[in-house]
């Protein structure tokens, strides 16, 4: 049985918005710090020379830039919940989320603990494909003006299709699939 409860501090915690921004801005400077740095000193040429060099470090590079946007990630998010919980409570863990009115349009049966672990670890999957895409773009044009306005440009496109197209079923697609519509958890999972 679905009892009804108040979960006015789940809603406020996926409003944090700033946090998906910050999250954007820090894998672009972890991604075009190394890369972009790697490329502009020469250094790539001399550890590509190398017998252990080329493909293993761009590999390492990579992982590493990727842990950290998840470990980011988790630490932003984290706080965030933990922010929400403190000053707005949050609902109890073994409530079932369909109780909560504004989450009613989840397609399937969870409790709050299960819908906050999806949350945090949609929000991990989304740091490490952002960072992907992100090291994918800095590695290609060796992190030059260009990579950073393309990236500048499809940000804001991005802000601009969730922010302003309306939440019909036919603009649904390009709302939310995109950079910063990837990042709108409540949405995704509903």
């Amino acid at each position: 049985e679905v009892y009804p409860a108040g979960g006015e501090g789940l809603l406020q915690m996926q409003k944090f918005f700033i946090s998906d921004v910050f999250l954007l801005v820090l894998v672009c400077f972890l991604s075009f710090q190394l890369f972009g740095l790697d490329a502009s000193t020469g250094i790539n040429k001399i550890i590509n020379a190398t017998p252990r060099g080329g493909r293993r470090l761009l590999l390492v590079q990579v992982g590493l830039v990727g842990l950290c946007a998840v470990l980011c990630a988790f630490l932003l998010y984290g706080s965030n919940l933990l922010q929400t919980s403190l000053l707005a409570g949050l609902p109890a863990l073994s409530q079932d989320i369909h109780g909560i009115a504004a989450f009613q349009n989840i397609p399937y049966a969870c409790t709050t603990l299960q819908y906050l672990l999806t949350y945090l670890g949609w929000k991990m999957w989304y740091a490490l494909g952002l960072s992907l895409l992100v090291q994918m773009l800095a590695y290609k044009l060796q992190g030059a003006k260009l990579s950073w306005g393309i990236l500048g440009v499809a940000s804001a496109a991005s802000f601009l299709l969730w922010f302003y197209l309306p939440a019909n079923p036919i603009a649904k697609i390009f709302r939310y699939l995109n950079l910063f519509g990837l990042a709108d958890t409540a949405e995704v999972v509903g």
